[in-house]
C-alpha cells in the first residue's frame, strides 16, 4: 500500500504531523521532542544508546541543543497544512483572497 503524502509527513513515533523535525543518519525523521523521549527511555533502562524505530540502527545519545530541526521539512508541513485549509474554504464556498494565495496553489486547483 503506498503512503499518502499526509502518512509521509506524520512521526513514526507519536503518528502526528512531524513537530520540529529532526533526522537520523539512516535518513528517519521523528518530532524532535519524540526523539528525545526515545532517548529518556533508553537511558531509564540503563542502555548504551537508542536505536531508530524504523531500522534499528544505533546511536549514541545527544542532548537537545544537538539535535538540528530539519527546516525544509518543517516549512513543506507548515506550507501543506496552510494549502489544504485554504483549499477547504474553497471547496466549501467561501469566500477566498485569491491574491494572497500563492501561485503553487493557484496552478494546483
Amino acid at each position: 500500500m503506498e503512503a499518502g503524502i499526509d502518512d509521509i509527513l506524520d512521526c513514526p513515533l507519536c503518528y502526528m504531523k512531524l513537530a520540529d523535525p529532526v533526522s537520523l543518519d539512516c535518513g528517519h525523521t521523528f518530532c524532535k521532542d519524540c526523539i528525545l523521549d526515545l532517548q529518556a527511555a533508553a537511558k531509564k533502562f540503563k542502555h548504551k544508546h537508542f536505536n531508530c524505530t524504523i531500522c534499528m540502527r544505533k546511536y549514541k545519545f545527544r542532548s537537545s541543543e544537538n539535535w538540528s530541526v530539519c527546516l525544509p521539512v518543517k516549512q513543506l508541513i507548515e506550507f501543506l497544512t496552510d494549502y489544504k485549509a485554504k483549499k477547504r474554504k474553497i471547496e466549501a464556498g467561501y469566500e477566498v483572497d485569491f491574491d494572497a494565495l500563492p501561485d503553487e496553489i493557484l496552478n494546483s486547483l
